[in-house]
């Protein structure tokens, strides 16, 4: 095995070793090798480096810790931009002279997915995941993944993953054509061993076209499209991420890749500024630092913390807020969804009253949510909040009444 290495990358969570004519590039960011600042600029040099260095014929990239890159740094999304920015990285990796194989294990998220699709070749392990689950975030793929996804597999597969934030698994990834081979590693036979050994396969094989410069799938007829359309009404009500989704691989599937990159970009930019996908942001942080409290007693699903938060006092106070809510609607006359019982504990009802009396029962929540902040000195109005969107059924992409009373800034 031949040791020597090239000139070093600059110190930081991207490094470069060889194994021969492969070089192994490594992610080491954790805990889920998101996108960062630094990490883009490590992948750029990486890149820049294989190219240059006339002994390297390919390029492993592989991720340490528990999963490839999981997604973007979502707390630089209210920051200035700072280059390289992950839609140049992927260009750059797609301009490459030698060919770069892509080695997931865990999970392939968002950039990550991103990223892999740049790369010439994708493996996967058995057990790996991979997903595009922007619109859950309130946003869609902005480097690429809009653009280039369709490029490598049916539309209507790429909608399912873009527009419907599923994240799908390593053999269904093989089917659809979205990765290039599977890994099972052996306790003889390593992941990077099996990796690599596939790209010494390849090493006498042309350089791959890449995605951008293919052809795209068929796009999806007017009659396909206006049935997602419809569904997408009924299970994102109110929701902009999953129709700008929706709207941006189809127009990628008769449109040049140059213009569909550029017309991504500004969907994702103006979703990432809009009102939704702040709130959605404010809310997934919410969660985290909720669930982590919750872990320190043991408990992990959200979705019974109004009953074990301050030993179920909150939960207990916001329904009856909630309840006496609906009971005045009901005396005002405003029709609701289900009036077959007194207390309207079937919380799924929330999205509809909060479109038939917003301004009513929003302040009737945030009135109580005021109370419990008074009483439980430790408790954040983003417990409440968090509370409320896994518990009430508060729409997700409000953020939760707490939030709605001032404008916030979001990380």
């Amino acid at each position: 095995m031949n040791t020597a290495s090239p000139s070093p990358l600059p110190a930081g969570p991207v490094s470069l070793s060889r194994e021969g004519k492969i070089a192994l590039v490594i992610l080491d960011n954790p805990p889920v090798n998101a996108t960062s600042e630094v990490v883009r600029a490590g992948l750029m040099a990486a890149i820049e480096l294989v190219d240059q260095d006339q002994s390297l014929e390919a390029a492993l990239l592989i991720c340490a810790g528990r999963t490839f890159i999981a997604g973007a740094d979502i707390t630089e999304f209210n920051k200035p931009p700072v280059a390289p920015l992950l839609p140049d990285v992927i260009t750059r990796l797609e301009q490459a002279t030698k060919p770069w194989i892509t080695v997931i294990h865990g999970a392939a998220l968002g950039g990550g997915l991103e990223v892999a699709l740049g790369c010439h070749y994708r493996l996967a392990d058995t057990t790996a995941k991979l997903g595009f689950p922007e619109v859950n975030l309130g946003l869609i793929p902005g480097a690429g993944g809009c653009v280039r996804l369709p490029r490598l597999i049916e539309t209507r597969h790429a909608m399912t993953m873009i527009a419907g934030g599923k994240t799908i698994g390593a053999e269904q990834a093989l089917d659809w054509g979205l990765v290039d081979l599977l890994l099972s590693p052996t306790a003889e036979e390593s992941l990077q061993d099996q990796a690599l050994a596939f790209a010494r396969d390849i090493l006498v094989k042309p350089l791959p076209q890449p995605l951008s410069k293919r052809p795209t799938s068929a796009p999806l007829s007017a009659g396909d499209l206006d049935v997602l359309i419809k569904e997408t009404r009924k299970t994102a009500p109110g929701q902009l991420a999953p129709h700008e989704a929706i709207a941006a691989v189809q127009e990628a599937t008769n449109t040049p890749a140059s213009t569909a990159l550029v017309r991504e970009r500004e969907r994702f930019t103006r979703l990432k500024q809009g009102d939704q996908s702040r709130a959605l942001r404010y809310i997934f942080f919410a969660e985290k630092a909720l669930l982590k409290k919750l872990k320190q007693q043991g408990i992990t699903p959200l979705q019974i913390s109004n009953q074990v938060v301050e030993k179920g006092v909150i939960g207990q106070r916001l329904l009856q807020a909630y309840n006496q809510e609906i009971r005045q609607l009901v005396q005002d006359g405003i029709p609701l969804p289900d009036q077959r019982r007194e207390e309207q504990q079937d919380l799924v009802i929330l999205s509809d009253l909060m479109a038939a009396a917003e301004l009513n029962l929003l302040k009737a929540l945030q009135v109580a949510g005021e109370t419990l902040l008074a009483d439980f000195p430790y408790l954040t109005p983003e417990d409440i909040d968090a509370v409320l969107v896994n518990c009430f059924a508060f729409p997700r992409w409000r953020g939760g009444p707490m939030y709605l009373r001032t404008p916030q800034e979001i990380a």
